[in-house]
């Protein structure tokens, strides 16, 4: 039999795709089992699907977790081995790439649904605190994994018998770094993923996503692992894209009510539509979920932060009670004044109608208090101008002095120096002279005062048109 690259035995496939196929292999000096991974001769002719193939194989060896499937060895496939394509039943071309990893035993999460169901919580979160642990490792090298799915997470067991995931298939990674670029090959048009598990804006622009893309996706295979079916689903791709991208997720507890209700928050979480009000990173997603899964979930948190630091930012999810958790989203009344949409403007959830409703009456009591204010200010400034206008008692005032015998207090009596300046809201005249210490005028009434009759004569007859009316003596 020919060896591939002169070392590698082939013997049966264990898997095919529409670019590729596993293939069951031993090393010939080692007499170790392998797996290695060719492309097809179709795929040859996508420069692209080399481009990502060869990614893949670079993603994998960077990251050092034990739940990601060990890259071995890379090459390409000699001339003279091209015969092997018999022994096999599958075309190989030579120069295909090829990928050889570690032998994996186990089956993928999708095979253990199929077999057994629903999972238990435990299991469930587990396996996903596993994953996350492999996922922390490739953000902090700045990679995003984008196809996340229970069919890419291998269930397989550690010499001790204990269960142990490895992530698969970084083959449509993107480099996140400030320094890393994807060589072009992702365009901002270009759709890339299972469409189930994408997040929206990774089915509006798959270049427009960060890690927090990859906790939509673990989300999503978490609802997945707890009831046996997606949060969203459609007879076609459109409507499976329209529900993603416009309505809320059935309730995790409706179908399953022993999940917890905090589990139950923590999955709602991670199917944000907005991705501002998802987990900030997968650790914090790790951190959520691990009272759940036992003491292993618990140790996957714990490294899962320490690869990724507690960030700064505050968490946007206001605290909300179990029956706001699972309402969907109620659309703004045309009456309501609503803030405006910003970080901390809930979306798809039910908290949106009472933060808006508490918005729209602060806005009530501000304009009240505007209002407020608004009228005080003319009426101060209506006082405030009759204060300086001459007023038109004042010569009735001169005149009723000048028919009486008090004493006439004018402004000619007081120093210039001690008249008071005009009250701010428009003091009487009597209230200023209260202020100086002068006292007030005495008012008397309008009336020429009676006449006095002297043995019967009038000794002031009342004045013509053509005389002036003398001041009486004061005596």
């Amino acid at each position: 039999m020919t060896l591939l690259a002169g070392k590698y035995r082939l013997s049966r496939v264990i898997g095919q795709g529409g670019m590729g196929i596993v293939v069951a292999a031993t090393h010939a000096q080692l007499e170790e089992r392998v797996a290695i991974k060719l492309l097809l001769p179709e795929a040859l002719e996508n420069a692209e699907t080399v481009a990502r193939f060869q990614r893949e194989a670079r993603a994998a060896v960077r990251i050092k977790s034990e739940h990601v499937a060990r890259v071995i060895d890379v090459g390409n496939v000699d001339y003279t081995a091209s015969h092997m394509q018999t022994e096999l039943g599958v075309p190989l071309a030579p120069g295909a790439p090829f990928m050889v990893m570690e032998y994996l035993e186990g089956q993928d999460l999708s095979g253990v649904l199929r077999a057994t169901g629903p999972l238990s919580v435990t299991d469930a979160v587990a396996y996903l605190a596993q994953a996350i642990e492999a996922i922390a490792e490739a953000h902090s090298l700045g990679i995003i994994h984008r196809d996340l799915k229970p069919s890419n997470l291998f269930l397989t067991h550690r010499p001790d018998g204990t269960p142990m995931i490895k992530v698969l298939d970084f083959g449509i990674s993107k480099a996140a770094g400030p320094n890393m670029t994807d060589g072009g090959m992702t365009t901002t048009s270009a759709v890339l993923g299972s469409p189930m598990y994408m997040a929206p804006e990774q089915m509006i622009a798959s270049r427009e996503v960060d890690g927090r893309t990859d906790v939509w996706s673990l989300g999503v295979v978490l609802y997945q692992l707890l009831t046996g079916r997606g949060p969203f689903n459609g007879t076609t791709m459109t409507e499976l894209c329209a529900r993603i991208l416009q309505e809320p997720h059935a309730p995790i507890r409706a179908s399953r009510p022993d999940v917890p209700f905090e589990l139950e928050t923590a999955v709602a979480r991670c199917l944000e539509k907005d991705r501002v009000r998802r987990f900030a990173s997968v650790a914090d997603l790790a951190e959520a979920i691990a009272p759940f899964g036992g003491q292993g979930a618990a140790m996957s948190a714990e490294r899962a932060r320490r690869l990724i630091p507690r960030t700064e930012r505050a968490s946007v999810i206001p605290n909300v009670t179990p029956a706001q958790a699972v309402l969907p989203p109620q659309p703004f009344p045309a009456t309501m004044v609503a803030m405006p949409y910003a970080a901390t403007n809930p979306s798809w959830s039910a908290t949106r109608g009472r933060s808006s409703s508490g918005s729209g009456v602060w806005v009530a009591l501000a304009l009240g208090a505007a209002g407020i204010i608004f009228a005080a200010a003319l009426v101060i400034a209506f006082l405030a101008f009759s204060a300086r206008t001459p007023s038109s008692s004042a010569a009735p005032q001169v005149i009723e002095a000048e028919h009486t015998a008090a004493p006439v207090v004018t402004t000619a009596a007081v120093p210039q120096a001690e008249i008071a300046p005009l009250h701010p809201l428009g003091a009487s005249t009597q209230q200023q002279q209260q202020q100086q210490g002068s006292p007030p005028p005495v008012r008397t009434s309008t009336r020429p005062p009676p006449p006095v009759t002297t043995h019967g004569q009038n000794p002031n007859p009342p004045p013509t048109a053509t005389q002036t009316q003398p001041k009486p003596d004061i005596f």
